[in-house]
C-alpha cells in the first residue's frame, strides 16, 4: 500500500499556491511596465516634451534660490505643470486630485505626489505658514520624479 502523509501533501500544496501567486504577481507587474514602455515609444499623447522641459528648467532655477517666496512659487508652478501634463494625457477628473487618482490606476507610482500636492495647497491657502527650504525642495524632487514617470521630461 501507498503510505501518503496528508500533512506533507498539504504543505506542498500551500507552497505551490504561494509560488503560483508570486509568478502571477510578477507577470502583472511585468505586463504593466511593458505596456508603459511601449506607449512611451509611440508617444500618442498631446504632451509637448520640449515645452515641458523649458518650463521645468525655469522651475529648477526658481528652486535653486534661497528665497522662500521663490521656492514656494516653484512648487506652485511645478504643481500647475503636472496638472497640465495630466490633462494632456487625458486623465479624467474635475480637479487635480481626481486626475491624480485616475492616473494612479495606470501609474501606481504617482501616489508619491500626494504629499507635495498637499504642500502646494497649504502654500496657496495658508499664506502665513512657514516652510523649510528642504521641505519645498523635496516637493520639487517629487514633481520631477512624477513627470519622469509620466514620460513628460
Amino acid at each position: 500500500m501507498l503510505d501518503i502523509d496528508p500533512m506533507k501533501i498539504l504543505w506542498y500544496g500551500i507552497g505551490i499556491v504561494i509560488i503560483l501567486g508570486f509568478l502571477l504577481w510578477g507577470a502583472i507587474v511585468l505586463e504593466r511596465r511593458m505596456r508603459w514602455f511601449l506607449q512611451s515609444l509611440w508617444n500618442t499623447d498631446g504632451v509637448d516634451r520640449e515645452a515641458v522641459r523649458r518650463v521645468w528648467k525655469e522651475i529648477e532655477k526658481m528652486g535653486s534660490s534661497s528665497n522662500e517666496h521663490e521656492l514656494r512659487q516653484a512648487v506652485v508652478k511645478a504643481d500647475s505643470l503636472l496638472d497640465d501634463v495630466l490633462k494632456k494625457k487625458e486623465m479624467q477628473g474635475a480637479d487635480m486630485a481626481r486626475r491624480i487618482k485616475f492616473a494612479m490606476h495606470r501609474f501606481p507610482e504617482l501616489r508619491l505626489i500626494w504629499r507635495s500636492h498637499h504642500l502646494r495647497n497649504q502654500i496657496v491657502h495658508e499664506h502665513d505658514q512657514v516652510f523649510k527650504a528642504s521641505q519645498l525642495r523635496g516637493a520639487l524632487k517629487d514633481y520631477k520624479k512624477v513627470l519622469r514617470i509620466l514620460g513628460a521630461i
